[in-house]
């Protein structure tokens, strides 16, 4: 039985006529496991996102600042991730910002 495993995350799991799982999910949830919110609610975007209610389905998202990344704004954004050094300077994380550390030869911001 596809069903045996509880593959909905939330709702009621029926057996399609393909011998499938298929979830009917609650109101305000959606996705084959009824696994997303179709609103937003307080606290769904982290680190200062602003969550946004999509035209499809009405499904969520966030809209994250220039430091943050992910479906909920989660993930830091490295100030070094574009590779900023130049002439193989070492790329440092600081507060704010990033640094470089030159090889030898090489001075400048970003060497």
């Amino acid at each position: 039985n596809p069903c045996s495993s509880d593959p909905c995350v939330r709702g009621t799991c029926e057996v399609t006529p393909l011998w499938e799982f298929c979830c009917i999910c609650p109101p305000g949830w959606t996705g084959k496991r009824c696994e997303f919110s179709k609103w937003c609610f307080p606290g769904l975007c982290m680190n200062g996102g602003t969550c946004a209610e999509g035209m499809a389905d009405h499904v969520w998202y966030c809209l994250c600042s220039a430091n943050y990344t992910g479906d909920q704004c989660e993930t830091a954004v490295s100030d070094c991730s574009s590779n900023p050094c130049l002439n193989g300077g070492r790329c440092c994380n600081e507060n704010g910002g990033y640094s470089c550390q030159c090889l030898a030869g090489f001075t400048g911001k970003r060497c």
